[in-house]
């Protein structure tokens, strides 16, 4: 990493980079949110800036196993291509969906899969009739082992589920108040869930939707998807979705969720 305009961040620039952040702080809430909640250089997190003019025109977000790229600067995505080179164990690499064109424009990257998603986001919610019968519950630190199981089974979730990471995620959020979920429970076993993530003060990022395949279409996903929502949006919080399956966008847009753009994530 020669390039002199390339910079690990410090607790000094946190502000200046939560302002660059934030001209698009739908496609950033992931990053803001992990500034926000853990700062700049922590064991599991670590800031990359790229400058041009002692301003900042680009962010490389390194989170346990993942990055997370914002720059429309070609130089930005190559400089920051050497740090994802040289870092071991990562699986993914995430994005708007531009910024990850700009990176596989680099050889290395230009082979790489990549998956496309939709970005939801959802500002005010809508009145909508659900099912009160259903026993919609809070999820405890108790309930993320059989919450996991559940996803496992889940054709349309990431492989990266199997990993530990994505354990300790979940354990993180609810003990440092950085997620939550609402689970449906059968037999001590969960066959519907909802979670947010990456919670920051103005924003949450809405993952883990799915209902177990012998209950579905049956108001269980909405039920679940809406009970979180609704807190959420009632503490001012914008939330933010990723999906691919255009089967379940009639689920948000009714909820109340409006298109925002494309996000990708590059598999490394």
């Amino acid at each position: 990493m020669t390039d002199k305009n390339l910079k690990q961040l410090s607790e000094n620039e946190k502000q200046s980079a939560l302002d660059y952040l934030q001209q698009e702080p739908d496609f950033n809430i992931f990053i803001i949110s992990d500034i926000e909640n853990y700062g700049m250089k922590t064991k599991f997190q670590t800031v990359w800036g790229y400058y041009e003019d002692n301003n900042i025109i680009g962010i490389l977000l390194h989170f346990y196993d993942t990055f997370i790229i914002y720059t429309n600067n070609k130089q930005a995505a190559e400089a920051f291509s050497s740090v994802i080179l040289e870092t071991n164990s990562i699986t993914s690499i995430a994005g708007k969906q531009e910024c990850i064109e700009l990176l596989k424009n680099i050889n290395y990257f230009k082979q790489k899969s990549t998956r496309s998603m939709y970005l939801l986001k959802l500002t005010s919610i809508n009145s909508i009739d659900i099912n009160k019968s259903l026993h919609t519950q809070r999820m405890t630190i108790q309930d993320i082992s059989a919450l996991i199981e559940f996803h496992k089974t889940v054709p349309d979730f990431d492989t990266n589920i199997k990993s530990g990471t994505y354990k300790k995620m979940l354990i993180q959020n609810e003990k440092e108040k950085t997620g939550r979920g609402y689970i449906i429970k059968e037999n001590e076993q969960v066959i519907c869930s909802a979670i947010s993530s990456a919670e920051s003060s103005q924003a949450a990022i809405l993952i883990g939707v799915a209902t177990e395949k012998i209950y579905q279409n049956k108001g269980f996903a909405t039920t679940t998807v809406y009970t979180l929502c609704k807190e959420l949006v009632n503490e001012g919080k914008t939330v933010c979705l990723f999906f691919d399956n255009p089967d379940a966008g009639s689920i948000y847009k009714k909820i109340g969720f409006k298109d925002a753009g494309f996000w990708s994530i590059c598999n490394i």
